[in-house]
């Protein structure tokens, strides 16, 4: 990602941070500075009270984005995968749900849906699904400020003044289009979508691909159809799909074919950084598996991806799998190795996402058995 990029994702952020910020102190300044209350303790418990309804807010408001993304999805005829908030992720496969632990960093929760394949771009429902979360926030700031006005109490006016500027907050953080933590938000799924039909399928048979994983099915257990359209080089709901085909390539052990996947979407200047690191991630495990020159595997893995693998690899199997192959294959460090090894085992008693851990197993096996 070039600099101008970063430099108009960052100051986005600082954007609807100050804002956030400006409401919240606007909230105190009202209820604390301008009480005219001289008692100390009674100043205490309300900046505790405003502190712990800063933190709650702040989880409730996720919980509703989420919520609205289930309710409008399940209306427009999608069916539930998974719902995460932080790192506690809520599955259900074969009729029950089952509790485990995921995270992607830059995003603080997740509501996954599937769908039925829909050969007719134009037929694909997309607005109120993605949209449902925003819109779920901004009817609580605005419910939260009709209560507002009417509450007696002054700490209850204290939490629901600050659930308002949270909801708030929320609603434009995700509604307005831009990349959040370098993954596009709401609106800019919604905005992509809405100027290309072909987007839509594009974005939804990657849902349904994510789906079908869940329920346990590998990438290449599924349908080609699914895969049509993939291009490293288009838009997000193309490069995604690519980005899954390249996933394919390893699964059936094509690492040149993954590996140029994976290099055509580093030069695409349009992809998120969160992408960015994926596929330097996963490319890096390509150049390893294909016997690349030392100089590019050295390359890719610099200190900033070092620290994106350290943070991605208590939750994701595929980075152990990269590590092993690193350390076995690479380094030649056995002992490294088999940390790793064993951590792939440990994972995939519990690993939440059946299908991708079963890609995993299958390739981490071929490494030890070719290698």
């Amino acid at each position: 990602m070039d600099k101008k990029k970063k430099k108009q994702q960052n100051l986005s952020g600082m954007i609807m941070g100050g804002v956030f910020g400006a409401l919240v102190g606007f909230i105190m300044v009202k209820y604390l500075g301008g009480s005219g209350e001289d008692d100390k303790k009674t100043k205490l418990i309300t900046i505790g009270v405003i502190l712990v309804s800063v933190f709650a807010s702040y989880f409730l408001g996720l919980i509703i984005h989420e919520g609205g993304h289930l309710v409008m999805g399940l209306l427009t005829g999608y069916r539930f995968v998974s719902f995460r908030i932080g790192s506690i992720v809520i599955i259900r496969k074969n009729g029950k749900f089952k509790i485990g632990k995921y995270s992607i960093p830059g995003t603080a929760g997740q509501c996954l849906m599937t769908h039925d394949i829909v050969d007719e771009p134009e037929k694909v429902p997309y607005f109120w699904y993605h949209a449902g979360g925003g819109l779920f926030n901004l009817l609580t700031a605005v419910i939260c400020g009709s209560v507002l006005l009417i509450v007696s109490s002054k700490y209850a006016a204290h939490f629901f003044g600050i659930l308002a500027a949270v909801s708030l907050f929320m609603a434009f953080s995700n509604l307005i289009p831009m990349q959040v933590g370098g993954v596009p938000n709401d609106g800019a799924n919604i905005l992509a979508q809405y100027r290309s039909a072909e987007e839509r399928k594009y974005l939804l048979n990657t849902l349904i691909i994510t789906g079908e994983n869940y329920q346990g099915k590998t990438l290449d257990e599924m349908p080609d159809k699914l895969f049509e359209g993939a291009d490293p080089a288009g838009e997000i709901g193309k490069v995604q799909l690519a980005m899954v085909e390249a996933s394919r390539c390893c699964e059936r052990f094509d690492f040149t074919a993954a590996s140029k996947i994976y290099e055509s979407v580093l030069s695409n200047e349009k992809i998120p950084s969160l992408f960015i690191n994926e596929c330097k991630c996963e490319l890096m495990f390509c150049y390893i598996m294909t016997g690349e020159s030392d100089s590019k595997i050295d390359e890719l893995y610099d200190n900033d991806l070092k620290k994106y693998i350290h943070i991605t690899e208590k939750f994701m199997i595929t980075r152990p799998r990269l590590m092993y192959a690193y350390y076995y294959i690479y380094k030649k460090d056995n002992a490294q190795a088999d940390k790793y090894y064993n951590l792939i085992q440990s994972m995939a008693k519990d690993y939440i996402c059946e299908g991708e851990c079963r890609q995993e197993l299958k390739v981490t096996e071929y490494i030890k058995e070719n290698y």
